[in-house]
């Protein structure tokens, strides 16, 4: 793996005269109309934002760091996701640990970068070894911990580190039985989920379903309004002024 660089979080803009959603504005004379740098960053003619389609290197940025995040769950043969599964998760989840007192600036600003991640990756269900019963996103309500709470994990007789494998016996479901409402809603729907022969990490918001980095910075950029006027400065051959 390459190494994690973080940037600073950018300095505040001082002329924001213009809000993003905002029309052209009118000037007389010779005068010069200050725009943020907000507009300026907007997509231009693809989505018809009115921008120049320069980038946010802070957004860009987050998309980057988001790779390291996608190879602790699709890169098993790197050397830095098995020190970091050794060294710092510990048989814990990902989305699971906290974020300890005292340990690397990279490795902070990974686990700050979960909220925001945790929509991105989901499974396929294999044999289970790889996916966190809990804690991963493999059944119809996503994370099981976040919807239901640790109660439904003492209903089950489970605990918060048990791999799906846990709950599959000879390539079908195996749960206990039900003992809550919770568990006879989870288990109701375990028929929508086909059992393959590996688990597969997808990365939902690439097209390809592996990691993007330009997907990702498309998902978590800002977006605005569409403006009207977006045609009269992009169009073929043109040359804005």
């Amino acid at each position: 793996m390459g190494t994690i660089i973080g940037l600073p979080p950018p300095l505040p803009e001082k002329n924001q005269l213009l809000p993003p959603s905002s029309t052209l504005p009118e000037v007389a004379g010779n005068a010069r109309a200050k725009v943020s740098l907000s507009v300026l960053s907007m997509p231009k003619k693809d989505e018809g934002r009115g921008g120049l389609g320069i980038k946010k290197l802070e957004e860009w940025n987050r998309a980057a760091m988001m790779r390291h995040i996608w190879s602790l769950f699709a890169k098993a043969g790197s050397l830095w996701v098995a020190w970091v599964k050794e060294n710092l998760l510990r048989g814990k989840s990902f989305w699971q640990v906290s974020i300890p007192r005292i340990c690397t600036w990279s490795w902070r600003k990974l686990l700050k970068l979960r909220d925001e991640a945790k929509h991105f990756v989901s499974f396929d269900v294999g044999n289970g070894k790889n996916i966190y019963l809990w804690f991963d996103a493999w059944h119809p309500d996503e994370v099981l911990y976040e919807k239901y709470g640790y109660r439904v994990i003492y209903d089950a007789h489970s605990k918060l580190e048990a791999r799906l494998e846990s709950v599959i016996q000879n390539g079908q479901w195996y749960w206990p039985a039900a003992r809550s409402d919770h568990l006879v809603n989870i288990q109701s729907r375990l028929c929508m989920i086909p059992i393959g022969d590996k688990d597969n990490p997808k990365w939902n918001v690439s097209k390809t379903g592996t990691f993007s980095c330009s997907d990702t910075w498309d998902s978590i950029r800002v977006k605005e309004n569409v403006v009207d006027w977006w045609a009269l400065v992009w169009f073929p051959f043109s040359i804005p002024k």
